[in-house]
């Protein structure tokens, strides 16, 4: 059976006496190919019972938004504009709350000489707040930051101002290997990753590492 100068196909699933016995047809999609247009549908019983699916669908995300089914995509627009909004105002008010964090610890932090060396510990803070942090805390001279994540996989990250006289490589890789970890990388900010650490053991490694800062003799 043939439709109109459609494909023929020699079996395409149920045979019908005529075309009138497939009822509904719903066309989901279509797209252009080399040699034709290939179209995506259902028909019969699938078809009515996505529609019933999709009906249901609206009906329920129109009380949900209170509004009219032909309103949807307005409603939608507008939630998504307002979660943008309130996403960019997050973190502007995160990045605040991190300059606020980076200046009281810069200026509690221990005296090594000239230097302000800050440790600081915590758990599974994510590394991008962390190194946002150092960054923040080191844009002033004279300062090095040793932070770390514990966790069931340790983050190691070590940072110095510019033009700090102060080599912390070799303090960096001791640091990691005591906590188990391979080798970091980095030269005014070194990071790396090791074992399993509490916050405690973490946070009393990085104040020894702290007590082997030791400013170059001139």
């Amino acid at each position: 059976m043939g439709i109109g100068e459609f494909d023929y196909s020699a079996c395409g699933g149920t045979h019908v006496a005529a075309t009138g016995e497939i009822g509904l047809i719903a066309v989901h999609k279509s797209e252009r190919l080399t040699r034709g247009t290939r179209i995506e549908f259902l028909c019969g019983g699938r078809a009515r019972a996505d529609y019933a699916t999709k009906h249901a669908l609206i009906r329920e995300l129109s009380a949900s938004l209170t509004c009219a089914p032909g309103e949807l995509l307005t409603s939608v627009s507008r939630l998504s504009a307002a979660l943008v909004d309130a996403r960019r105002e997050l973190s502007a008010h995160r990045e605040r709350e991190l300059d606020a964090e980076a200046g009281q610890r810069r200026a509690t932090a221990e005296r090594v000489g000239e230097l302000r060396v800050v440790t600081a510990a915590w758990e599974d803070r994510p590394m991008d707040e962390v190194k946002g942090l150092a960054l923040r805390m080191t844009t002033l001279p004279g300062v090095i930051a040793l932070l770390g994540v514990a966790g069931a996989r340790t983050q190691l990250l070590f940072a110095k101002s510019e033009g700090t006289p102060v080599e912390l490589k070799p303090v960096f890789d001791r640091t990691l290997a005591s906590l188990g970890g391979g080798k970091g990388g980095g030269t005014r900010i070194l990071q790396g990753a090791a074992g399993a650490s509490s916050r405690e053991r973490l946070e009393a490694v990085l104040v020894a590492a702290a007590g082997e800062i030791r400013i170059p003799s001139r």
